[in-house]
């Protein structure tokens, strides 16, 4: 948080009409884009923040102690930043934010008032809402891992360590059921190869997002587990991670990866755990 000096106290103590907030967000897939609540344009540390399609953000109250802050913001959705496809995707989810007041006559910063990430996002009858939620997020999220017969890790991840580049196809697609299911029959692999994996569409009108595949037949026939927002169409571009179900017969089989595998899958029921002991004879 930016120290307020005494000039700057002073301004937000006169109640002066030329502040203004401005919000800054970072997409995962590197967007960096400024909104400001004034009816012009601002350059504020070197980030632009537009008035248009402009921000409304609710009430800012910021809490003591380890409460979650929480707020919405309101644009028009006029296609120009949020896109309708990209919101429904998620590609706005878990982007980073910071909301700042600073002074629109002067162009000086007064201070950082919220940071955190993107929450949900939605759109009501041509407004898009984003949830925002406040550094305090992270310190709602369990610490520490329990016993799990099926793998704790993520497939690539540091305690995972498996190298994602053998096991990531490119393809192309040769024909479309709906938005869930699209085939690819350049694809050879055996069925559920690629189940629980992701695929990310290059091209297309999904080019950018990201989807998990449900089930992978023989013959490269593909079903996401949710819809992709705009139609699938022949010739689309995509590439396909290989899906791993967190199993012992994946981590051994499939990875070769057994002895990372966090996980206990052999360990006794809990039946067998709280059972009462049995006397010896």
């Amino acid at each position: 948080m930016k120290i307020i000096d005494s000039g700057e106290q002073t301004l937000l103590s006169s109640g002066a009409l030329t502040l203004a907030h401005g919000l800054r967000i970072e997409r995962r897939d590197g967007l960096i884009i400024g909104f400001t609540s004034h009816d012009r344009d601002a350059t504020v540390g070197g980030q632009l923040y537009e008035a248009s399609p402009g921000v409304n953000v609710s009430s800012l109250i910021n809490s003591e102690g380890f409460n979650v802050d929480n707020l919405e913001l309101a644009t028009l959705d006029d296609g120009t930043v949020f896109d309708s496809a990209e919101v429904f995707n998620g590609l706005w989810t878990n982007a980073l934010f910071k909301i700042i007041r600073y002074n629109w006559a002067t162009g000086n910063l007064i201070e950082t008032l919220m940071a955190g990430t993107v929450g949900e996002a939605s759109i009501r009858r041509s407004v898009v809402v984003v949830e925002l939620r406040g550094l305090q997020q992270y310190l709602q999220q369990p610490i520490g891992s329990v016993s799990t017969k099926t793998c704790r890790a993520r497939l690539g991840d540091s305690r995972c360590g498996v190298a994602l580049g053998p096991f990531t196809f490119s393809g192309t697609v040769t024909s479309v059921t709906n938005n869930y299911t699209f085939t690819d029959t350049g694809r050879t692999e055996a069925a559920n190869y690629f189940g629980e994996g992701l695929v990310e569409w290059i091209s297309g009108d999904n080019a950018g997002m990201r989807t998990k595949i449900r089930t992978h037949t023989t013959g490269g026939v593909f079903t996401q587990a949710l819809p992709t927002f705009r139609p699938i169409q022949v010739g689309d571009t995509f590439e396909v991670i290989a899906g791993c179900r967190k199993r012992l017969e994946d981590c051994r089989d499939k990875f070769t990866n057994i002895l990372r595998m966090v996980a206990e899958p052999h360990r006794p029921p809990i039946d067998q755990l709280t059972k009462a002991p049995r006397p010896s004879v």
